[in-house]
């Protein structure tokens, strides 16, 4: 049983190193309905993911230092969570598993790096904490991720649940991203909730990601 988490954590990092490429990518007129690709082509970082939704833009709520207005919302009855994010991201899912939403804030079509939190849903094979699929999960960082330091790691509750808090760094593609990471387990799955921003816009990104990383809450058990 041991093994097969192992494996799925594996394709769980993958798919977060895919998004990245997704995130990064600035090709003009991407067509919608594309789904995401299993963990073989994650592994090249060519994911893509469909439009959900596109809210018009509030004044101050991206890039703003301040924490921003949450007033957009999405809720998973299929995984039973919902996210709140702010007005003007854009918001987009896949349907293949592990399950994916991101919410992402572009700020112009000549933006280097596109901030982003999302989250993957992880059916388990047995019953674990959120401390073992952390335990779990650190090796692969480790290995899968370019330059990766670990900055903090703290036991924290989020959604009534006992959730890890991973702050780390690691460079993808040339961009030196700062990440924070929240995982819990509820019931037969997890939830990894993560936000990413360049290091360089670490100042002004931080406490508006950890914020909507924390808006997380489980609406069923």
């Amino acid at each position: 049983m041991r093994r097969g988490f192992v494996l799925r954590s594996k394709m769980l990092a993958l798919v977060g190193v895919a998004l990245l490429a997704s995130c990064t990518s600035r090709e003009p007129g991407r067509q919608p309905n594309q789904s995401i690709p299993d963990a073989s082509e994650a592994s090249e970082a060519k994911a893509q993911v469909a439009p959900l939704a596109a809210a018009a833009s509030s004044e101050g709520a991206i890039g703003s230092a301040a924490l921003p207005e949450l007033s957009e919302r999405h809720v998973d009855d299929r995984y039973g969570y919902e996210l709140a994010f702010p007005r003007g991201w854009t918001a987009s899912e896949g349907a293949a598993m592990p399950a994916l939403f991101v919410a992402s804030a572009r700020e112009s079509s000549s933006d280097a790096f596109v901030e982003n939190v999302n989250v993957v849903v992880e059916a388990l094979p047995t019953t674990l904490s959120a401390e073992d699929y952390a335990d779990g999960s650190a090796p692969l960082l480790q290995t899968d991720l370019s330059e990766y330091r670990e900055l903090s790691r703290t036991t924290v509750e989020l959604a009534g649940q006992p959730a890890v808090r991973l702050e780390y760094q690691h460079t993808y593609q040339g961009h030196p991203l700062w990440v924070v990471s929240y995982m819990l387990v509820a019931g037969p799955r997890a939830y990894v909730i993560t936000a990413t921003a360049e290091q360089s816009q670490l100042d002004r990104w931080r406490a508006p990601l950890d914020a909507i990383a924390r808006s997380f809450r489980l609406t069923s058990g």
